[in-house]
């Protein structure tokens, strides 16, 4: 009796102690091998699908980096999906610390070129800095970011307000923008906060009540699941597709303008957005699995 007992005390002091002990953090199934955060690992592979980011080299992310004013406005680019148009503007200079020996010339012509807003109240896209300079190399602000991003949503001034930064910020709020976003107005926010400053973008309303996802094509299918990546093409002709269940089947299909390798998008649920050559522009998961 007294060993039943014993035994049976044992037992649940060990029951206690595994219900207590910490469960290990799980994997984030990331395609790149410094992140560690499950949320930070999505987020970059959404964005290395759309062709925004590709890593630091070496299939590194540098969650925790900064990021410079022309690499945020270069992501702003690739992110409008406007990548085909960056030659055109590489050949003129705009700001004077901008020149043909910049990097990031054609990019940061190219935003400041476009106009976004209203077609009664239109704003362009990125301004400098005063005396005709863009600071490049100046690490990007958490102000300035949503300030960039509240325009790519087509806000015009009147809706975003005249006090800046804080009618921005208190528009970004208002609309999701800055959902996991912890970062202070004047703050250099880091490379994980912009991956998700961007990726909440994908899902934020515009200005005239759409949801930016859904103009990025008119080809946009709801409720698909990612069911592998960076497979073979169903023709066996390519590889770095993404399969899908797209209309019920299973269906692959290649990034139009990033890469396959996004390994915490398998299983995720989401909408799918295809361009008119079928292939993947965007996958924009919801909260189930």
């Amino acid at each position: 009796m007294r060993i039943k007992r014993f035994l049976s005390g044992l037992l649940a002091v060990s029951l206690a102690a595994c219900l207590a002990a910490p469960l290990p953090a799980a994997a984030a199934g990331s395609s790149f091998s410094d992140i560690s955060d499950s949320a930070t690992a999505v987020n970059a592979d959404i964005l290395r699908l759309m062709g925004v980011v590709d890593g630091t080299g070496d299939n590194l992310f540098n969650p925790g980096g900064s990021l410079t004013r022309a690499e945020f406005c270069t992501m702003v680019v690739k992110f409008m999906q406007k990548g085909d148009e960056v030659p055109i503007y590489a050949t003129r200079t705009i700001f004077s610390d901008v020149t043909s020996s910049h990097w990031g010339l054609g990019y940061i012509n190219l935003a400041a070129s476009l106009n976004v807003g209203t077609e009664e109240a239109p704003v362009s896209l990125i301004s400098g800095v005063g005396d005709g300079r863009f600071e490049p190399e100046s690490k990007i602000t958490l102000a300035q970011a949503v300030t960039i991003l509240v325009r790519v949503l087509g806000y015009s001034s009147e809706q975003t307000g005249a006090v800046w930064p804080q009618s921005y910020l208190n528009l970004a709020d208002s609309i999701g923008l800055t959902d996991g976003v912890t970062a202070g107005v004047y703050d250099e926010i880091t490379r994980a906060q912009a991956a998700q400053l961007f990726v909440n973008a994908l899902s934020c309303k515009k200005g005239d009540g759409t949801v930016y996802y859904t103009t990025l094509s008119d080809k946009v299918t709801e409720d698909v699941i990612v069911l592998a990546v960076n497979v073979e093409t169903d023709d066996g002709t390519a590889r770095g597709a993404i399969r899908t269940t797209a209309s019920g089947a299973s269906e692959s299909y290649l990034p139009a303008n990033g890469r396959g390798e996004v390994y915490a998008l398998q299983g995720k649920r989401g909408a799918q957005v295809l361009n008119n050559r079928d292939e993947l522009v965007a996958f924009i998961p919801d909260d189930s699995n």
